[in-house]
């Protein structure tokens, strides 16, 4: 399963940063049915991604911030939890379906 698209000309500007987390809350919105209440665990190659997540947003970039909480108001009200970590590989989102 995928998800993919082209970004909107608003979008497109936006850091690269922004627009990696803003692609994490794309892929679990669009798979938030399948991923209800389970454990999801992104895998990025961008380490502000890694933070803004795990950290549960920043104070470095507001724009940054508020897409993660946005994904956090998300997570809050579908998943059990997100936790991010660092690879050297495009995103993959992994769900744990352990209820």
């Amino acid at each position: 399963m995928g998800v993919r698209g082209i970004w909107s000309s608003l979008s497109s500007s936006a850091h690269i940063n922004v627009q990696e987390l803003q692609a994490v809350w794309l892929a679990l919105h669009h798979f938030c049915h399948v991923l209800t209440d389970s454990h999801v665990l992104v895998q990025t190659d961008n380490t502000s991604v890694v933070g803004y997540i795990n950290h549960q947003g920043g104070l470095r970039s507001p724009r940054l911030h508020r897409v993660a909480c946005r994904l956090l108001l998300l997570v809050q009200d579908n998943l059990r939890s997100i936790r991010a970590i660092h690879q050297c590989v495009q995103y993959e989102i992994i769900a744990s379906y352990q209820k």
